[in-house]
């Protein structure tokens, strides 16, 4: 985590959005419009050249400024790769990089009385953990799980009956030589809800009805975290 976060976590404590963060887009788009912004969703940026950015369909923007929500290698290999050099990415290469996370989704069929909306479930192993990550780059044989239940708060998040859990675990920084495939991605998920029925959710396996695997990819700078 960034200084910014571990600060405003531990002096402020966690807080949510009812309805999701989504919400706090909303509010900002609807200031913007207030202030005489104009929004073009659902066009993809292609490139960037000569100040003017490309869209999908070949229609082109001129812009005073670009500003770009990503990871900085991603976007200086994608979008602004015609002004990065070789040079530039041997640089943004160099550092070590920051962990990434996989997010299971998963849709549960029963409600655990012991569970609240935030939840860490911490490792045993601490230390190992993040040798795993980063020392093997391998994902942890004990990962720390956090788990996040939105629907304790907005009851239409999930259907009656069930919730919603967004699982959260560290990952080592994404390798090519080291593909997070579906095969392995459901091994890792299997391997996680096993670890949440050890921590005393008896059974979790049989009551999941939904789930789905994504990568959440931080491949910023170690330096940009401290």
């Amino acid at each position: 985590l960034g200084i910014a976060e571990v600060y405003v976590e531990a002096t402020q404590g966690g807080w949510y959005v009812r309805g999701g963060m989504a919400r706090i887009a909303g509010a900002l788009e609807a200031v913007a419009r207030d202030l005489g912004v104009t929004f073009q969703f659902n066009t993809v940026a292609e490139g960037y050249r000569s100040g003017v950015v490309t869209a999908l369909g070949g229609e082109t923007f001129r812009a005073d400024f670009v500003v770009c929500n990503g990871d900085v290698l991603n976007a200086r290999r994608s979008v602004f790769a015609s002004y990065t050099t070789m040079a530039e990415e041997r640089e943004l290469l160099a550092p070590e990089m920051s962990c990434s996370g996989l997010i299971f989704l998963l849709g549960v069929d029963k409600r655990y009385d012991q569970l609240s909306q935030h939840n860490v479930f911490f490792s045993d192993e601490y230390a190992l953990e993040f040798d795993d990550i980063f020392v093997k780059g391998e994902l942890p044989l004990q990962p720390t799980i956090y788990v996040s239940i939105s629907s304790r708060r907005d009851p239409e998040d999930a259907p009656a009956g069930s919730e919603n859990y967004f699982v959260l675990v560290n990952a080592p920084p994404r390798r090519h030589d080291y593909p997070l495939n579906t095969a392995r991605l459901e091994r890792y998920q299997r391997a996680v809800i096993k670890r949440l029925e050890q921590m005393g959710l008896d059974g979790l396996r049989e009551h999941v009805a939904y789930s789905r695997s994504e990568e959440h990819t931080s491949e910023l700078q170690s330096r940009l975290h401290l």
